[in-house]
């Protein structure tokens, strides 16, 4: 059984993924994915969890407000002061769920350091360690023998002790956020080079307007289409609709299918990327692959990517699981992770690059990714400028998101990027490993 009950609306599976991971990550355990045993209710399932929950959140939305499941599962927390409250839209919550304060997630996105986050994150600590206490100051042991005096138990660490220099740190970073509060949003805003969220209406590879600065970014960028394919938006993310190589390019102009020339524009060197992706598989097994890409020539509209004058870097999360390192000129892979048979590619997964000279750091769903390079296990991937040296391609700091199906060409596509930002380079800093695959 889990310490934390997840509550929330079937249409914000996404978003309680992504929190599952999150506070997975800081060690707390938390059930989330309602998947019921052969013989079992929904109803006797979802009782036993929460009667087993030390912490209960809901995630309040436009969905979950007019959930009676939702408000069901809320009441029992509320009645037994283990409620955690999460706005992920700007809805008012049910009266009888305000008498508590609630985070506020609505612009979230998987950041560690978001203020609403590390107020949720406090939020829970807080309620397993007064669970630890109570049960402790229960005294669960056997009853004493008349006239012999009670036998020592052996020390066990709790969960608070366990995790007391985790909650410490948390609370720390949380009070030094709220106080500098309005100078983080200042900086995490000035890094932030471009971003969107892809919620505007779909259109085809030629029309896929503007991105929105949702998450921070300044200017004016639009997305040109590389390869044939390019991508198209479709309910709220770009997605390959075709059966091969697609992708996009950042550009400045508004009009890049009608726009001479190589107009891709130069992001930058020093990057952090991050976007959600979804990378279906088919009852044949095909893979699909997707991800960003960096450090490459400015392009002209359906250009392709790899070869040529190209230079630079792509990261491609696969549908096996496997994440994959590839150097686009000459194309080749550098290092890869290793495929995991446990991997759902049916749900959408978070992939974040930070690359700075030539080191290239890979997170994944909140846990730093783990590579095989030259015969070595690492956490650092080297990307060297090669294409400087063999004078063999042009980085001019163009970068994008790209779609591809190498190993099964014009048979699946499908693949799905939302949510993306691109920033100035920052470090991961210390999250737990997400170990190496089988090759």
């Amino acid at each position: 059984m889990a310490d934390v009950f997840l509550s929330y609306s079937s249409e914000d599976r996404e978003v309680a993924r992504r929190l599952a991971q999150a506070l997975g990550g800081c060690g707390f355990s938390v059930w989330w994915d309602r998947k019921i045993p052969v013989g079992r209710t929904f109803d006797e399932v979802i009782e036993a969890q929460i009667a087993a929950a030390n912490c209960l959140v809901v995630l309040w939305s436009e969905h979950s407000i007019k959930s009676d499941w939702v408000r069901a599962e809320a009441d029992e927390g509320r009645r037994r002061k283990i409620l955690a409250s999460v706005r992920i839209a700007d809805v008012r919550i049910p009266l009888a769920f305000r008498m508590n304060q609630a985070a506020d997630l609505i612009d979230w996105h998987g950041e560690s350091d978001h203020d609403g986050y590390q107020g949720l994150r406090a939020r829970v600590s807080e309620l397993l360690e007064a669970a630890d206490q109570n049960s402790r100051g229960r005294g669960l042991g056997p009853p004493e023998k008349p006239g012999v005096p009670a036998a020592k138990p052996a020390p066990t660490p709790s969960w608070a002790t366990r995790w007391r220099p985790v909650l410490m740190a948390g609370v720390i970073l949380a009070a030094v956020v709220a106080s500098g509060l309005a100078v983080f949003r200042t900086l995490t805003n000035k890094n932030v080079i471009v971003s969107d969220s892809f919620a505007r209406a779909n259109g085809d590879s030629c029309n896929l307007g503007q991105a929105d600065l949702k998450f921070g970014g300044s200017g004016h960028h639009y997305y040109m289409p590389v390869f044939l394919n390019g991508a198209a938006m479709v309910s709220g993310a770009l997605q390959n609709v075709g059966t091969d190589f697609g992708g996009v390019q950042f550009t400045a102009s508004p009009d890049p299918c009608h726009t001479n020339g190589f107009i891709g524009e130069n992001l930058g060197q020093n990057l952090r990327i991050r976007s959600d992706l979804l990378v279906p598989t088919d009852a044949k097994g095909n893979i699909t692959r997707a991800g960003p890409y960096f450090r490459t020539r400015s392009a002209a509209a359906r250009d392709g990517l790899m070869g040529g004058s190209s230079a630079g870097y792509w990261v491609q999360l696969l549908s096996n699981g496997d994440v994959q390192v590839k150097q686009l000129n000459p194309f080749a892979t550098v290092a890869r992770s290793g495929r995991f048979s446990t991997f759902d590619s049916g749900t959408v997964h978070t992939l974040e690059i930070a690359v700075n000279g030539n080191e290239l750091q890979v997170v994944l769903d909140n846990r730093l990714q783990r590579f095989f390079q030259n015969n070595n296990i690492v956490d650092t991937v080297s990307v060297p400028s090669t294409w400087d040296v063999a004078h063999t391609g042009s980085d001019q700091g163009a970068a994008g998101v790209a779609f591809g199906d190498e190993d099964n060409r014009g048979q699946i596509g499908g693949q799905r990027a939302s949510h993306l930002v691109i920033e100035q380079y920052k470090p991961f800093g210390n999250m737990p490993v997400r170990p190496i695959g089988s090759l």
